[in-house]
Parts: structure tokens; sequence; C-alpha cells
């Protein structure tokens, strides 16, 4: 019994330890051009122990974003606590996805579109991305920092078109991702702000 354990701790090791390796790898050459002899060679195991654990390379992609995006939220979770108001906590957002950003090849989000099980998790998530904006856009009007007169759920779908569209066009490709974010800030955020919501936006360099 203690012998199943053991090779099943191992084996949750080791699933964490391919996905970490895989993000690195899809982060700096995009997905394609990674195969899963590459993730296998660069932490010296076998093919055949990374698709024990993983069907195949759209599986292992999946659990990568699955990881990944969960890091990120329990990483802005923690910063929010220690923001004073909702746009303190959007510049926080604002400058971990310029770094995200910054740090992964362009083509690794031109390579998401390909893969259908990626497409459908985004889809999916759509759902719970939406219910954050409104309690982003509802807890900045109690704060006075947003117009109490907003309607929230017409600017909440033209902020998720603004940034699905964004994607979609690959404007990373053309345009320096800070200048792209900074834009965004520009159209989608301070034409909603208060007085206050806007000294506080100046005041963190947007």
């Amino acid at each position: 019994m203690q012998r199943i354990k053991g090779i099943s701790a191992y084996r949750r090791s080791l699933h964490d330890i391919i996905i970490d390796a895989a993000m690195e790898a899809f982060s700096k050459h995009g997905i394609k051009a990674v195969k899963m002899d590459d993730v296998a060679q660069h932490l010296s195991i076998s093919k055949r122990t990374i698709y024990e654990l993983f069907f195949n390379k759209e599986t292992l992609l999946l659990e990568v974003l699955k990881k990944h995006k969960a890091d990120k939220e329990r990483e802005l979770e923690e910063m929010s606590r220690q923001c004073n108001n909702v746009i303190e906590m959007m510049l926080k957002a604002y400058y971990q996805k310029i770094n995200i950003f910054k740090n992964t090849n362009p083509q690794f989000y031109s390579d998401l579109k390909k893969y259908p099980s990626v497409v459908e998790l985004f889809k999916q998530d759509s759902e719970n991305v939406h219910e954050k904006y409104h309690e982003f856009l509802k807890r900045g009007i109690s704060e006075g920092v947003f117009r109490s007169d907003i309607n929230i759920e017409l600017t909440t779908r033209l902020l998720d078109t603004v940034t699905f569209s964004m994607m979609a066009d690959e404007l990373y490709k053309t345009y320096n991702i800070e200048d792209i974010f900074k834009s965004l800030a520009f159209i989608s955020i301070r034409g909603i702000c208060t007085r206050k919501g806007l000294d506080l936006l100046d005041e963190g360099i947007i």
C-alpha cells in the first residue's frame, strides 16, 4: 500500500513537472514548434512516460493552460487583497498581463486557435470572465471611481469584444504590447471613470 501511494505521489509530481516544462517551451517557441519529444528530452524522460500521463499534445496543452490560468488567478487574487480600490487592482492586472505577453512568443497565441479543445475551453470560461467584469464594474461604481450611469451589461460585452478582437486580429504581432494595453485602457476604462477614477489612473501612469 505504501508503495502504491509513493508511485501515485511520484506521478502527480511528474505530471506537474511536465506541465511546467511544456509551458516554458510553448511560451518560448510557440506551440506548433514544440514536439512531445522535445519536452521528454528536456526532462530526460521517455516520450512514452509523457503519453502515459497525457493522451496527446492537445491534452497536454489543455492542462498547461488550466494550470497557468489558475496560477495567475491566485496571484491576482493575492494582489487584489492588498489593493485599496479597483483602479489599483486593475493596474496590477494590467502590468501582470504586460509581463506575461512580453515573456511569451507571439506565435504561442496564434497557435492556440488551431486546437478545438482550447477554443472550447475559452468559450466555457467566457461566462466566468463575464461575471468578473460585472463584479469589477459594480465595485468601481460603489467606490466612486466609475460612473454610476454606465450600463454594466453592455460595458461588459464591449470589454469582451475589444479583448477578443485584439487577440483574433493578432494585433500583438504588429504593435508593441504595452502600447496595445495602454490604448485598451484609454478606450475601455477612462471613458467610464469619474474624476476620482481618472486621478487614480493618472497616478498609475496610464
